[in-house]
């Protein structure tokens, strides 16, 4: 740490131990219990330095934030136990006056932490290489999982390891990452355009065996479920038959066909200018069809000239709206054409909503796979997925449908995963699977309406209190919002990772032929997760096999399962009570 920042500190605690012993109360008796950190802060402020390269000299109104203490008292975490790197002083600095690098990535004058609020960083502790990443979450529910998986569940580990300890770092040592990427930012870089990508090719490539293996036992469920459906005696049915199922099928399909054919046919432009004229475009005008898309206008002049392709008589130029000028207004609207562009829009619309309905089933498999063997869902990778396919059949200028589609697929394979764990646990307890149907068909659309009042509220607050409603600027960062935003963007600028996800769908598919079908599928949810999740997930899978060597599989099932599923649901109850009184105390 250098010389000045320890006196500061030092002069720091002087002044509030002084303030301690003068004004003795209740409201100072807290004073002198601030963490480091706010000394440090004060520094900068005082000195004009020691923010971040390139960023504004921090100021006064930088300290009011709760985890500096100064706002109010934080509440106590892990961090505060101060676990730091040994402090090996200026002997390795490359700059007098600065810690060596290796223990003070962040620049703040002081070793780093080993243990966060959230997280343990072995591979700090054993001196790994900065592109090597070996963090443990602190995840209860993670380790959970991981006991009541066992010994199948290590197969997740050897995923992640194969890519956080040889994918990312010889993907950082080949340079294939931007120049501008450090060691110590490479197994994120490395996660985000590689790890990602691969692990839901993966996933694709995984579950499409696997379901090919299990065609037979799908067949068989279907029978059994409409045999059950039909089945009728002293207790009534079991099941509630394939009709409610096929309904559904059926309503879900036409209200994707007529939100296709509704986002579809809206203007490409609406809201905006007249390609031909620059004007504002009139609802009174009704739009052209190019490329898929509808093309709105000032005026029908205007839509007769770009129709006809004769010169703008209203542009300075006297442009000629051919085939190659329209091609190239559609680029400037980042709108490529899509692979049914020449069908007609009502077509399109019908053919986008069947693909969307067999995909929502498709990837409702591969959540159901996933959530049976490992209780993990990669719900999020799927939406994304879901939008690249939309944005390729329908145009990258259709993201509102692709976004529409994104979500309803999301809903629904949340809704799988979640009715999949409700029956097997129903099963576990003996109730009966139609009550539990009727009940989730009943519940499912308190979901929506709580969400959507939540985002509001948030919204409200964070309107209130920094003038944004979400992302960059407001505690709430939302980073899938974030990463829909750069899926869409890649799709328009054309630089999705195809490759990747061909390579990651060839390799699951390989993997699934062997003697284990959902292999690729385990695999690739290990690439697709940080980490620090899989690390913890397989503590506890080792957990399992150490407690069944020692103690038996009966104690296993009879006392370490019961512990572990406490685990995942008291972790989940505990972040709703918290959230609970957040949002009660405002």
């Amino acid at each position: 740490m250098p010389a000045g920042t320890r006196d500061n500190i030092a002069e720091l605690k002087a002044v509030i131990a002084d303030l301690d012993t003068q004004l003795a109360g209740p409201t100072f008796d807290a004073v002198g219990a601030y963490p480091e950190e706010l000394a440090l802060a004060v520094s900068h402020v005082v000195s004009g330095s020691g923010g971040a390269p390139g960023a504004p000299a921090p100021v006064w109104s930088d300290l009011s934030d709760t985890k500096l203490g100064w706002a109010r008292t934080p509440i106590w975490g892990y961090k505060d136990l101060q676990a730091r790197l040994p402090d090996y002083g200026d002997k390795n600095a490359t700059e007098p006056g600065k810690l060596d690098p290796r223990v003070d990535r962040n620049e703040d004058g002081q070793p780093d932490l080993v243990i966060d609020d959230d997280t343990v960083d072995v591979g700090r502790v054993l001196g790994l290489p900065a592109q090597m990443q070996f963090v443990f979450a602190i995840a209860p529910f993670a380790l959970g999982a991981g006991f009541i998986t066992g010994r199948a569940g290590l197969l997740v580990l050897a995923g992640g390891i194969l890519a956080y300890f040889v994918v990312n770092p010889v993907v950082y040592s080949m340079g294939w990452l931007p120049a501008t990427v450090a060691a110590k930012d490479a197994p994120a870089a490395a996660w985000q355009a590689f790890d990602r990508p691969l692990g839901i090719g993966l996933l694709l490539g995984g579950a499409m065996m696997g379901m090919v293996a299990s065609l037979p036992a799908i067949l068989a469920a279907l029978k059994s479920i409409a045999g059950a459906g039909r089945i009728t005696g002293r207790g009534g049915r079991e099941e509630l038959g394939l009709a409610p199922l096929v309904i559904a099928v059926i309503a879900a399909g036409v209200l994707l066909f007529l939100a296709a054919d509704h986002v579809g046919n809206e203007p490409l432009n609406k809201g905006g200018l007249c390609p031909v004229t620059g004007l504002e475009v009139s609802c009174a005008v009704e739009p052209e069809q190019y490329g898929g898309y509808a093309i709105a206008f000032a005026d029908e002049d205007a839509k007769n000239t770009w129709a006809s392709g004769a010169a703008s008589a209203e542009a300075a130029d006297a442009k000629v709206w051919n085939a190659e000028a329209k091609d190239a207004y559609l680029t400037s609207m980042h709108a490529k054409r899509g692979l049914l562009a020449s069908l007609n829009p009502h077509v399109r619309a019908g053919v986008i909503a069947l693909v969307g309905v067999l995909w929502i089933w498709f990837a409702g498999i591969i959540i159901s796979q996933c959530t049976g063997m490992t209780d993990w869902s990669p719900i999020s990778g799927m939406a994304l997925l879901t939008v690249v396919l939309v944005l390729l059949l329908a145009g990258s200028g259709s993201v509102m449908g692709a976004v529409l589609i994104g979500a309803a697929l999301c809903v629904a394979i949340t809704l799988a995963a979640d009715m999949m764990g409700d029956l097997k646990t129903g099963h576990l307890v003996g109730a009966r699977p139609i009550r539990q149907q009727i009940t989730e068909m009943l519940t499912v659309p308190i979901g929506p309406i709580v969400t959507m009042f939540t985002i509001l509220l948030i919204v409200a607050v964070n309107m209130k209190s920094f003038g944004v409603p979400l992302g960059p600027g407001t505690p709430t960062q939302a980073p899938q919002a974030l990463a829909l935003q750069a899926v869409i963007e890649g799709v328009q600028g054309g630089q999705m990772p195809y490759a990747l996800y061909g390579l990651g769908a060839g390799l699951g598919a390989l993997l699934g032929l062997g003697s284990f079908a959902g292999l690729g599928v385990l695999v690739g949810l290990s690439m697709y997760l940080p980490f620090k999740f899989i690390a913890t997930y397989g503590l506890g899978c080792i957990a399992n096999i150490l407690v069944r060597a020692f103690k038996g599989p009966r104690w296993a099932e009879e006392w370490g399962v019961p512990f572990a599923a406490g685990l995942i649901v008291g972790e989940s109850i505990l972040a709703l009570i918290f959230n609970i009184i957040i949002l009660a105390l405002g």
